[in-house]
């Protein structure tokens, strides 16, 4: 009897070996005097990176990690995180973990009980302590005695809290996909001139079949050339009517912005993200009122147009619930309509040939005709999973797909993101139905797949999360310093050059803990900081940023306003023509937008006179209500005032402050330098410096991260 015991023994030993080693090991690594820990796969392979420096063990796979910034969080057996690292400690206390998937966490000084699996809050942050009788009770301690939750409330708050998360993710992932859905719209609508040809080519294309029932007579005499102008013009002015209707479906709101009023021509200047500026006759008197009122009014009556291939509005109304008041906006005059040229592709003439049967034999006295040959068949192609917007975890993904092969052999090619990639397993030649494994990137991605042969080809493309564990993000600098222009008017800044050169030896003489990789920078200075050498930088640095990068852009020289349009001068700026020779602001907000649309967070730094109209700006404690969730700015100052240098600063101040902030100055308890411990120095250093003279600006809708 003892014997079988040790046998079984040995055998769930075994066993329990065989499960730990199935789902990978935990293991660390010694790098500069500092133990990191992480997780290998069962081939050795690092599936999480040792990037934590703590951990504890926890059941069911599950395991509790500490960050580089001290927060503990939880990752499950297949290395998702299913608890954030946000936690200050995470106790695994009198094995309830066992008996129900929760976990005793602390944050701020305070305890409650989450679910590891789901991070659902089943008791909220606001006891001293949380321990479990041998009843499974919960025993909660808010400081004036102990308060128990049965085993049955647990479970029942539990279930609570987890229909409440999967409501909250359907909703998010709903969100998502509308979304989602709304930029293919819009891209769909970016050009008239691409919407046309979609809509009008394959109409044009069926329109010159030959019907099942028309005889070779009837279709030639249908098909001809003239036919065929008068039904592109036809169907043209179709895709004009519809391209405008979705438009106008779409753009229901204009998201007005609300500018300052010109008493001298009685206008209101209206913004809108999308469509440009507008200016609104409001009479004087009415003036005061239509501003304090302004959100109850609603566009009305609004009237599209195509201008430059693009939608334009001409006019509209903005009136207030009632109907009785409103003001007209006419802005036909700045609308050159339906400026647009369209190549559509050539459609030959070819009308189908009658030719003898080869067959039989005609009679004397008949006439058979046969028509040509059906052309070859190209290939249909569906993926069926995943779907689209599902998540992924692993570096893989299987794609299960159908394939109607058409005629002849068919090629399979595989692409993610752009980019041809070999496939891990299977060829898909031929089949009806198979299955192709292929390498993705830990990030959100396009997989698509192409099958062609000699008759043409289709595809068909699929958007993944990704939701594993992503890793460290890696930093790109551009920094563009110009104090000596071509132009000799344009008064010299002795620091600003410097300022740039300053500022990316600053960045990266910095110990690289945040980052898993500083690229390498990109500096223009003086007169290598042409308008088209900052431009192709910019395009450059949008190519070749990857999602979750952070990108610092970083610009030191003079700014400049013209026709309500604000300029970064360039080194070959010319001041009689800043709209050709100097950088528009809305440029480089351009290959921002770019940044954001790929997942990037951008800082972007600005020590130039009239900085602050970055964001059209007027003052200090205005909102940037056009400023993007993914974007910081620090501003040296307000759109009206001017960014000061000095000798004996040997930086412009703002830069100088920057510097110093980003070199401890600003750093916190941790010696983390903040995006808030950043604004906080800069405020404080430049305002003392310049006896309040300049006020930098710093517009944060990202929320607290650590730069360095």
């Amino acid at each position: 009897m003892i014997r079988m015991k040790k046998i079984l023994l040995v055998f769930l030993s075994l066993l329990f070996a065989a499960s730990v080693h199935a789902q990978g090991s935990y293991d660390a690594v010694m790098r500069d005097g500092t133990t990191y820990y992480g997780r290998k796969d069962r081939t050795g392979k690092w599936v999480v990176q040792p990037q934590y420096i703590d951990t504890k063990p926890m059941t069911n796979g599950y395991r509790a990690f500490k960050d580089a910034n001290g927060k503990w969080g939880i990752l499950s057996s297949t290395n998702r995180v299913t608890v954030p690292f946000i936690y200050d400690d995470i106790l695994q206390r009198d094995g309830i973990g066992e008996r129900y998937p929760f976990i005793v966490a602390r944050k701020d000084g305070r305890c409650g009980l989450i679910a590891y699996d789901t991070h659902a809050v089943v008791c909220p942050f606001v006891y001293t302590s949380i321990s479990f009788n041998n009843a499974g009770e919960a025993m909660l301690d808010g400081g004036g005695g102990y308060k128990t939750m049965s085993r049955s409330a647990l479970s029942s708050k539990l279930a609570e809290m987890k229909e409440a998360e999967r409501k909250r993710k359907q909703a998010e992932l709903a969100s998502k996909r509308e979304a989602e859905a709304l930029k293919v719209r819009e891209a769909k609508l970016a050009s008239f001139t691409a919407y046309a040809k979609a809509y009008v080519e394959p109409k044009i294309d069926a329109w010159q079949q030959k019907g099942e029932f028309e005889t070779t007579t009837e279709y030639a005499a249908r098909v001809t050339e003239a036919a065929q102008r008068a039904r592109i013009a036809e169907l043209t002015a179709e895709a004009e009517r519809k391209f405008i209707d979705e438009h106008a479906e779409l753009n229901k709101n204009m998201r007005l912005k609300l500018g300052l009023y010109d008493a001298d021509n009685e206008t209101f200047k209206l913004s809108s993200t999308k469509f440009g500026d507008f200016f609104l006759p409001v009479p004087r008197a009415d003036a005061p009122d239509f501003k304090q009122r302004f959100l109850q009014f609603s566009p009305v009556d609004i009237k599209y147009y195509i201008d430059d291939d693009k939608i334009a509005i001409g006019e509209f109304r903005l009136s207030d619930p009632s109907g009785k008041t409103s003001y007209r906006c006419d802005n036909s005059g700045n609308v050159t309509y339906n400026t647009y040229e369209i190549a559509y592709e050539k459609f030959e003439l070819q009308p189908l040939a009658a030719e003898p049967r080869a067959e039989a034999a005609a009679r004397p006295g008949e006439k058979r005709v046969v028509l040509q040959q059906p052309q070859a068949a190209k290939p249909v192609l569906e993926i069926l999973s995943p779907g689209d917007l599902e998540s992924f975890t692993r570096r893989e993904v299987t794609i299960r797909y159908r394939l109607q092969p058409g005629s002849g052999d068919v090629e399979i090619k595989v692409y993610v993101d752009g980019k041809l990639c070999e496939p891990l397993t299977g060829k898909g030649v031929k089949q009806a139905s198979d299955e192709i494994t292929v390498p993705v990137p830990g990030k959100d991605c396009i997989v698509r797949l192409e099958a062609r042969n000699a008759a043409g080809e289709d595809d068909d493309k699929i958007f993944l999360r990704y939701e594993g564990e992503r890793m460290k993000p890696a930093l790109r600098l551009l920094a563009v310093g110009v104090g000596d222009y071509a132009d000799t008017s344009i008064p010299r800044l002795g620091q600003a050059a410097k300022d740039a050169s300053d500022f990316v030896g600053a960045v990266t003489a910095l110990p690289n803990t945040q980052y898993s990789k500083v690229h390498t920078p990109m500096l223009l200075t003086d007169r290598a900081a042409t308008t088209m050498g900052i431009k192709s930088a910019l395009a450059r640095i949008s190519r070749e940023a990857e999602q979750d990068d952070v990108v610092m852009l970083f610009f030191s020289g003079h700014g400049a306003e013209e026709n309500q349009r604000v300029y970064f001068l360039s080194a070959d700026t010319r001041r009689d023509d800043y709209y050709t020779t100097a950088l528009k602001f809305g440029d480089i907000r351009d290959i921002m937008d770019i940044l954001v649309a790929k997942k990037c967070r951008v800082v972007v730094f600005m020590d130039t006179c009239q900085s602050g109209a970055m964001f059209d700006t007027k003052g200090a404690d205005d909102n940037f209500t056009l400023a993007d969730p993914d974007i910081v700015g620090f501003y040296s100052s307000t759109r009206t005032e001017k960014s000061n240098e000095s000798e004996q600063w040997s930086n412009g101040i703002f830069t100088k402050a920057l510097i110093e902030g980003i070199r401890g100055a600003a750093a916190d308890a941790q010696k983390r330098v903040t995006i808030q411990g950043l604004d906080s120095y800069i405020k404080k250093t430049v305002d003392r410096a310049t006896e309040g003279r300049q006020s930098p600006i710093v517009e944060n809708r990202l929320g607290n991260f650590i730069l360095f």
